[in-house]
């Protein structure tokens, strides 16, 4: 069978007050699922990390991207940069707080090792 008319697929995301592009309905980022599908994630594998995301809302996002992926990808790394602006803000304000990834992973280390 063969369609003569074009067919026209939305994907349902919104800019939230802090810029971020999420998935309506739900407070995925739209880079969440990107990120995934460049790390060759299936739909269907993303879809369990996030099950609040309908699997064809997922395919809609991923074709999105594959015709849009330059738009997307400045997209993603204005956002990165602006969250590691951020972080480093928080962490000049509150210095007490820096290395405390390693100190924590240092001491899950330590008691893993007297078990």
């Amino acid at each position: 069978m063969l369609i003569e008319t074009p067919i026209t697929v939305s994907i349902s995301i919104h800019v939230d007050a802090h810029g971020v592009i999420r998935v309506d309905g739900t407070r995925v980022p739209l880079q969440n699922i990107v990120n995934l599908f460049n790390r060759n994630e299936s739909p269907e594998q993303i879809h369990n990390a996030f099950s609040t995301v309908r699997l064809e809302t997922i395919y809609a996002i991923i074709s999105y991207y594959l015709g849009h992926r330059e738009i997307v990808d400045s997209y993603i790394a204005e956002q990165r940069a602006l969250d590691e602006t951020t972080q480093r803000e928080y962490l000049a304000q509150h210095p007490e707080l820096i290395g405390l990834t390693e100190r924590l992973r240092e001491r899950i280390a330590a008691r893993t090792l007297e078990t």
